[in-house]
């Protein structure tokens, strides 16, 4: 029976009469469902609390998200634009942190600081800014704020495989796989917008369904949810496009033939939560424009250049005469690739994995052909596809530095996942579970056979390693490009910080941090002057803080005089 006709008919079914059970208990599985999804919040937040270190430095994209969240992107922009202090001065970290930390709730700064100098939209970063305002400024802020948004995405998921199996077993189990995706987890742990992104992703897969399986007329307040749903995805991440464009196709596909008033309904829905959008935040839709080669089509043309480069690679004389694995492995290594190439080819057996899957639990044949005409297992598989074209694009990291492929590893899996349970919607959720599982095989390879890469840190994010949620003072040297324009400023101050070292010297204390950081691998013969300069005086302990290309030294104790 549908679970539209069980909640309907709950009051009037003999055996449930005298039950305590009302409409509301029933849309989420009766009593036992609700235990269920007690459960997936537990279990939600017990893993991703099991997991979390004690105290981890920043990575890059996270000294990005504080400091939009701080409000202080432009003004450290414009800071290292001018090349003012602290930027070419020994300094203490702390100074650097101050970019971090904000002076107070101020939306309309956060607002400000991300639109000027970032493509993504502010929405998480002013979340961000108000969780501080509520708990303070701290390492884990972030996170914790994601596992709210990750307990949203498991309780969605679980609503969703309810809507399609009328099972609450089966859609707490397929919540239950997505709560402990290896993915979805050390996402979770990192200060960016992913684990939002996923959760709006999450609901318009659910609200796609509710839409498009309601045999009576959906109401106005399903479309209102609908594009409101669109406007805050967007507000989430540019990439939300995908996951609506996959719904508006679906939907279109189920009611197209026999509604076509409710494919307008839903296509004015989201066009209204698009412009919403807009013109909430303008310069985030407009950054492509204003930028150049820097935007839309900088990037266009990186998404091109490394699917080249894969194909090339994959075509080269290596690649051909050399049959076996290594040969191949060779082929990607060539191009500055090496363990990456594993990422790839997880990727792919993961999506052949998962179409195995599907075929062998279909009853026959003829239902696996009946559900492909309905456009299920072209969206299923388009999901994979995204996710393995996710793969591809983070397999050649040398091309594009910047990124990093830790960037779209976790961005592309999680838009690839979700079209993937957009189209088991189309066969009553018999691949939801499939799907997840296949993509938790797929996520655990990836986190158990290669170590994502972490690129160098800028400045900024170099120092923000050393005092969030540290007691220790510390001290930097910034790096410099040494192909950039600032070699020559640089080669002359670091003289000059050589020639007069004894101000920095002298506030150095026992316990405080010595960072030797930039932007790309320092040269070891400045780094052994300075060293040699500072174990003068003190006895230094090299430290390690992951995600930081240079070295950490901490403050033993004094020299001891001969």
């Amino acid at each position: 029976m549908p679970l539209s006709a069980q909640v309907s008919g709950a009051r009037d079914c003999p055996e449930t009469q005298g039950t305590p059970v009302g409409p509301g208990i029933a849309r989420l599985g009766g009593w036992p469902g609700v235990m269920l999804m007690l459960v997936l919040v537990l279990l939600t937040i017990g893993v991703r609390l099991a997991l979390a270190p004690a105290h981890e430095p920043l990575q890059h994209d996270e000294g990005i998200s504080m400091m939009h969240a701080a409000g202080k992107s432009v003004v450290y922009d414009e800071m290292v634009h001018v090349e003012a202090p602290p930027i070419g001065t020994w300094t203490s970290a702390q100074v650097w942190n101050a970019y971090l930390i904000p002076d107070g709730l101020d939306l309309s700064a956060v607002i400000t600081s991300t639109t000027k100098s970032d493509l993504h939209p502010p929405l998480y970063f002013m979340l961000v800014d108000a969780w501080q305002s509520l708990f303070g400024t701290s390492r884990n802020a972030g996170w914790h704020l994601n596992i709210v948004f990750s307990i949203g995405t498991a309780l969605v998921i679980y609503m969703l495989g309810l809507r399609l199996t009328d099972s609450p077993i089966t859609a707490a189990v397929s919540a239950a796989a997505w709560a402990v995706l290896p993915g979805a987890v050390e996402t979770s742990l990192t200060i960016r917008q992913y684990d939002m992104l996923a959760l709006f992703t999450a609901l318009i897969a659910w609200r796609a369904v509710v839409i498009a399986e309601s045999e009576e007329p959906p109401r106005v307040k399903e479309y209102v949810a609908l594009g409101l749903v669109c406007t805050l995805g967007l507000m989430s991440h540019i990439y939300f496009v995908l996951p609506m464009s996959g719904a508006f196709v679906w939907i279109a596909i189920k009611s197209f033939a026999h509604d076509r008033r409710r494919v307008g309904l839903v296509l004015g829905s989201m066009v209204l939560g698009f412009a919403l959008a807009v013109a909430l935040n303008v310069d985030s839709f407009t950054i492509f424009g204003r930028t150049g080669r820097s935007g839309w089509d900088r990037t266009v043309h990186g998404m091109l250049l490394r699917a080249k480069a894969f194909f090339l690679t994959l075509l080269s004389g290596t690649g051909i005469t050399r049959t076996s694995l290594k040969g191949i492995f060779s082929a990607w290594a060539s191009i500055g690739v090496r363990a990456e190439a594993v990422r790839v080819a997880t990727a792919i057996l993961g999506g052949v994995a998962a179409a195995v899957a599907v075929y062998l639990t279909r009853p026959s044949f003829g239902r696996l052909r009946q559900s492909i005409t309905r456009g299920g297992a072209a969206l299923f598989m388009l999901g994979w596809l995204t996710l393995a074209v996710g793969a591809m694009y983070v397999s050649i990291p040398s091309l594009s530095p910047a990124l990093g492929a830790r960037y779209l590893a976790m961005t592309w899996p999680f838009v690839g996942l979700c079209i993937g349970v957009l189209g088991s919607a189309l066969c009553r959720g018999r691949w939801l579970p499939v799907s997840l599982a296949a993509a938790w095989f797929v996520f655990a390879a990836f986190t158990a056979n290669t170590i994502i890469p972490r690129f160098d840190p800028a400045v900024l994010r170099a120092a923000s390693h050393v005092v969030l949620d540290n007691p220790a003072r510390g001290v930097l040297l910034p790096y410099a490009d040494a192909a950039s324009a600032d070699t020559e400023f640089y080669a002359a101050w670091r003289d000059d910080l050589l020639a007069h070292p004894a101000p920095w010297l002298d506030r150095l204390q026992p316990g405080d941090l010595v960072v030797l950081a930039g932007i790309y691998q320092p040269s070891s013969t400045t780094e052994d002057e300075v060293l040699g300069l500072v174990e003068q005086r003190w006895v230094l302990e090299k430290v390690t803080l992951r995600g930081l290309r240079g070295s950490v030294f901490r403050v033993r104790e004094a020299v001891e005089e001969s």
